[in-house]
């Protein structure tokens, strides 16, 4: 199934997240006083706008994941790629 085609965008004091046309794909609902609605909507636009972007840009990493598989400390960059894409179903 795919999803609404991004840019996704949110400038509305309904709480309603549209696509690039207008059509309204989401809508945040949460209680006034907690202030947080703009925030959790525009975190989720920008999300979903770079997810595509995202997963790119790990899976050509991985590519290379060889040259760069090499450890700091406890941190594995090739590794971490390797989770992010697995998180999102890639």
């Amino acid at each position: 199934m795919e999803h609404t085609k991004t840019p996704w965008n949110y400038n509305d004091p309904d709480g309603k997240i549209r696509n690039a046309s207008g059509e309204v794909i989401a809508t945040i609902w949460l209680w006034p006083e907690s202030g947080t609605r703009d925030a959790n909507a525009a975190f989720i636009v920008k999300a979903c706008n770079c997810h595509d972007e995202f997963v790119a840009a790990l899976k050509r990493f991985m590519e290379y994941g060889d040259v760069f598989a090499y450890t700091t400390g406890t941190v594995n960059p090739y590794e971490q790629a390797k989770a992010a894409l697995a998180k999102v179903g890639e």
